[in-house]
């Protein structure tokens, strides 16, 4: 259904649709430890780069990182290398960001997905 509907607006208006269907995360506090790690691999690229629209999805065994990032056009070929740099960071810290809740051991994944990347 979901789908269906992505693809009519798609086919319509022209644009990529997304239609979130997992459950948000209302841990504030996981939300702004998993924002600054993000924040801190995005660093090296100074004030080129936005993050808006920053979430953490439930989806099964993971938790999705989800934001729109906007940067330059030419950055625009690297957008997978600035993902694998954010991911690496989250790897990385992922016992920093599950502490001791059970609900999210260390040992869970956490993909990097933006729905929007607007170049500016």
């Amino acid at each position: 259904m979901a789908e269906e509907a992505a693809f009519l607006l798609y086919k319509k208006y022209h644009c990529d649709t997304f239609i979130q269907v997992d459950y948000l995360i209302e841990d504030e506090a996981l939300a702004e430890k998993t924002q600054t790690i993000v924040n801190s691999a995005l660093q090296k690229y100074g004030d080129r780069l936005a993050v808006d629209h920053f979430r953490l999805v439930e989806s099964g065994t993971h938790i999705k990182v989800i934001f729109d990032l906007l940067y330059p056009a030419d950055l625009q070929n690297q957008e997978e290398d600035i993902r694998q740099e954010v991911e690496k960071s989250l790897y990385g810290r992922k016992r920093y960001l599950s502490g001791d809740d059970q609900r999210r051991p260390a040992t869970r994944a956490f993909p990097v997905t933006w729905l929007t990347s607007v170049t500016i």
